[in-house]
């Protein structure tokens, strides 16, 4: 049984709790996940005096430190020395940890691995203002006072109005009542199921979440978040569905998805064997997932998560390393070279066989890392029209995979024929790199609809440099200053377009060539998957 109280305690308390480390986050809570914006609506909010949600603690004794989250501090870590009970924060972590860190003013990454400057967040004078809170980079000294000097009591203007203005925010967020519920028990499954339904009703939680919940004996939360600290640059964002699919498919589930999680999850905790089983193939999952990344990365040129065609290729390839225990040798490079571009062009892993898919290639994979050989079998090659009239900014494994074949040709300047650097084109924003060959302007002149000015075929790698002063002109006119340069072949075949003489690209109709550019580019783009992935991939 548990004994429920319900109190509400000022925020100027709350920072003594911060002061003297009383609060202590579980294993089973999530990470920061909260952004600037949201910061400051919290603290207007609390200004105003608007409902701001419960806060939910579990009082219980120190000897549950084990259940203790070790890394992922946003709020300072928990002191046995200072305090006899653990206040353990169920619900209510990302506000909490909001005004401790605006009070302190730092840096937080949050789960998106983006930095909250909460120095940064500034009380605006301007009472006409929809919120008196921002995140600015830039403020102003006469109007904006940071909300981290505002509640040490240190912000003091000449002004005795503004003096005053300041002193009631300070009360307003300080002397704030926040509604706290604290739940006293000793059963460790009543308050996992607790933490299960109060982020149940809120944010959204997913299978992944309950299952770290659920097989919190063994801390996988724990060995998750390290793995992500060990990974390579880009893929630090692994997320928690594709290691527990890992796990899923390492242990011979014939389903994936939520119930799968969830079976496995309570095997691990509730069976002496699946602990035993977690104990010792975790770490080697754990390090074949890392293997995996580095071979994405490496050898098949997926600079970072964002270019990659599914997530799941990561599950499925890690269980290859896992069986295989070392570096592929040539044929069985050559079979992943296969698997990972037809899974891209196919997009094998979405839509209604996704998950038979995902089965069948991981039941591939075990055998070829285990038996050294296997052939991957290519079920049927993708329709042409797939490529012809795909949208690159429609979303999807397909478009991904164009734009690393891209990279894949070594896009160089048209303007000089230089090497176009590839951080340049694969930053976290690359699509800003991506040109319409046929400007847009061009296409809607010439009565072209729009959702086929954006297929994937008119589209290249282009820096601004090259790019700024094509507008709407035909690609005959502003390919024309170059056209007798010699590294001009050099840099059109790197960008898979075709330039011949007789090429429609060249042609004055534009309704007309443009259409013909499309079939030929297709056919060019087609060969150059086949030759990454060593056999014809389109019908």
């Amino acid at each position: 049984m548990s004994h429920i109280e319900i109190t509400s305690i000022p925020v100027r308390r709350l920072f003594g709790w911060f002061d003297r480390r009383s609060l202590a986050i579980p294993e089973v809570q999530r990470e920061f996940v909260w952004n600037a914006k949201r910061a400051c609506a919290l603290l207007d909010s609390i200004y105003r005096g608007y409902p701001i949600g419960t806060v939910m603690i579990w009082r219980t004794g120190r000897e549950r430190q084990t259940m203790l989250r070790h890394t992922l501090h946003v709020l300072p870590a928990f002191d046995a020395i200072q305090n006899k009970e653990i206040l353990f924060l169920l619900d209510g972590q990302q506000r909490l940890s909001v005004l401790h860190n605006v009070r302190e003013g730092g840096t937080v990454t949050n789960e998106s691995r983006r930095e909250i400057r909460f120095g940064d967040i500034f009380f605006s004078l301007d009472e006409d203002e929809d919120s008196r809170f921002f995140s600015l980079k830039r403020h102003d000294p006469a109007r904006h006072f940071r909300v981290a000097d505002l509640l040490r009591g240190i912000c003091k203007p000449k002004a005795a109005y503004k003096r005053q203005k300041l002193a009631e925010c300070r009360n307003h967020l300080l002397n704030y009542p926040v509604p706290v519920v604290f739940t006293d028990t000793n059963e460790v499954e009543h308050v996992r199921q607790t933490f299960i339904r109060i982020n149940g009703q809120g944010m959204r939680i997913t299978e992944a979440d309950k299952a770290f919940s659920q097989a919190q004996k063994v801390g996988p939360l724990h060995r998750y978040h390290y793995l992500r600290s060990q990974m390579a640059t880009g893929f630090g964002g692994l997320s928690k569905e594709i290691y527990w699919n890992t796990l899923v498919l390492a242990r011979g589930h014939r389903s994936l998805g939520q119930k799968s999680i969830a079976r496995l999850s309570r095997e691990i905790e509730k069976t002496d064997e699946g602990e035993r089983w977690f104990k010792k193939e975790e770490p080697h999952l754990a390090n074949s997932i890392r293997k995996a990344c580095d071979y994405l990365q490496n050898t098949l040129g997926v600079r970072s998560m964002d270019f990659l065609p599914s997530e799941n290729m990561i599950a499925v390839l890690a269980l290859f390393f896992h069986a295989n225990g070392a570096q592929p040798t040539a044929s069985q490079a050559k079979q992943i070279r296969l698997w990972f571009w037809y899974v891209a062009v196919a997009q094998r892993y979405v839509g209604a066989s996704y998950e038979r898919n995902i089965l069948w290639d991981a039941d591939f994979f075990k055998v070829l890392g285990l038996k050294r050989k296997g052939t991957y079998q290519i079920e049927q090659r993708v329709p042409m029209h797939k490529l012809r009239l795909g949208i690159y900014n429609a979303g999807g494994a397909l478009p991904k995979a164009y734009r690393l074949l891209l990279m894949r040709s070594g896009p160089r300047y048209i303007s000089n024929g230089e090497p176009i650097p590839l951080d340049e084109v694969s930053a976290s924003g690359n699509r800003k790199q991506l040109h319409h060959i046929f400007p847009r302007a061009l296409l809607q002149k010439a009565g072209i609809p729009e959702e086929q000015q954006n297929l994937t075929c008119n589209i290249c790698y282009l820096v601004a440099h090259d790019n700024q002063s094509f507008g709407g002109k035909t690609p005959e006119d502003y390919l024309r200053d170059y056209r007798r340069r010699k590294h001009f072949a050099r840099a059109m075949k790197s960008h898979l377009i075709p330039y011949a003489s007789n090429s429609p690209l060249w042609g004055a109709n534009t309704k007309q060539t443009y259409k013909k550019f499309l079939d030929e580019r297709s056919r060019m783009i087609a060969r150059a998957f086949a030759e990454a992935a060593g056999t014809k991939l389109f019908e």
